[in-house]
């Protein structure tokens, strides 16, 4: 299990690998697990980040804490959300993002 908190999905792209390579060494054709993406889906971009930010926050500041982290800001969850691993927006916005980053982490991954 890996578990990173944000940042581009194109940095992700030596786990892909490395997990491709595990399945190869193993013999596995096909793997199965839990994928998640974390996100909130709604019928504007606006409202979907507009009622997802304050539990965002909430639940950001207190694995913070736990971590020795600040606050976290509205700047750095748009930010997140605009060019990070938060899937958040309107259901077409959510899905060109998962769509782009299928398409980063396979070019990345195979590099």
């Amino acid at each position: 299990m890996l578990a990173i908190i944000g940042g581009p999905p194109s940095r992700f792209g030596p786990f892909v690998e490395l997990y491709h390579r595990a399945l190869d060494q193993l013999g596995v054709q096909t793997a199965s697990g839990r994928r998640a993406l974390p996100g909130y889906v709604s019928d504007t971009d606006k409202q979907a980040r507009d009622e997802l930010w304050p539990h965002y926050r909430r639940l950001h500041d207190r694995i913070g804490r736990e971590r020795g982290w600040g606050p976290t800001t509205r700047e750095r969850f748009e930010a997140e959300a605009d060019h990070g691993s938060l899937y958040v927006g309107s259901p077409e916005t959510v899905a060109a993002k998962v769509t782009q980053t299928i398409e980063t982490l396979a070019s990345t991954a195979s590099k």
